[in-house]
């Protein structure tokens, strides 16, 4: 199976994640070592900071910059998405820009620690036609109360999943449980770097290979994955 790299890092210069070009080109080329042959490009975007216009103005910059390095024989091909972090203040924001390309799909970043003001928010949002892409969910099982995670799944959202969270027992059961429950999965390396946080497909693809994890969330990336390609 060829993968897909829904969570990165990889656009220099615009977040916590690659610092330059050459960092950047590194970061593609072992991801494609690793089997990945689409990667999304979902740089933070932080409403705190900037607006959305000045973000997408940012990351343009950002991407014509890797574009400089670009190999397209030994790189994943790209495409343009964000990390959105939940806010308060998110339903006064015109987010049309930071849909996953060709796509109707936004990866929305859940605060650290559960928020009263979560559940409504994600509600409102729930109801605007955008389809919810949860990132990196093993973060929140590990950091919300369970009573308080188990209310924010809906049928309707895909749930990204980082690859080094495979490791955890804890994570691969429950994720498990939820793809027997007809949760949708997609995996992500969430790579910022090629030190400490450098890009991880390599274990995932080892795991889904050898039976490492359940048939029915192997079956439910590479339905997603399907699904998703067929839109590109």
């Amino acid at each position: 199976m060829e993968y897909i790299d829904f969570h990165s890092h990889v656009l220099p210069g615009i977040d916590d994640g690659s610092k330059d070009p050459q960092m950047s080109a590194q970061m593609l080329k072992t991801l494609y070592s690793q089997g990945v042959r689409h990667s999304v490009l979902s740089s933070h975007f932080y409403g705190r900071r900037h607006s959305p216009e000045e973000y997408l103005k940012i990351r343009q910059e950002a991407f014509d910059r890797l574009m400089t390095v670009y190999e397209p024989d030994r790189m994943p091909i790209l495409h343009l998405g964000a990390e959105v972090a939940l806010s308060q203040h998110m339903m006064k924001w015109e987010l049309s820009g930071m849909k996953l390309d060709g796509t109707n799909i936004i990866m929305l970043e859940l605060p650290g620690r559960y928020e009263d003001w979560i559940d409504d928010i994600m509600y409102e949002f729930s109801v605007t036609g955008y389809k919810i892409m949860i990132a990196h969910l093993d973060r929140v099982i590990d950091s919300y109360p369970k009573q308080k995670w188990m209310k924010l799944l809906d049928k309707n959202f895909i749930y990204q999943i980082n690859n080094d969270s495979l490791s955890s027992m804890k994570i691969r059961k429950t994720i498990e449980k939820l793809a027997k429950e007809g949760a949708d999965f997609v995996l992500g390396s969430d790579a910022h770097n090629i030190t400490d946080r450098s890009p991880n497909f390599d274990e995932a693809t080892t795991r889904l290979k050898k039976g490492g994890l359940s048939d029915e969330f192997a079956d439910s990336i590479e339905r997603n994955q399907g699904k998703i390609l067929r839109l590109w």
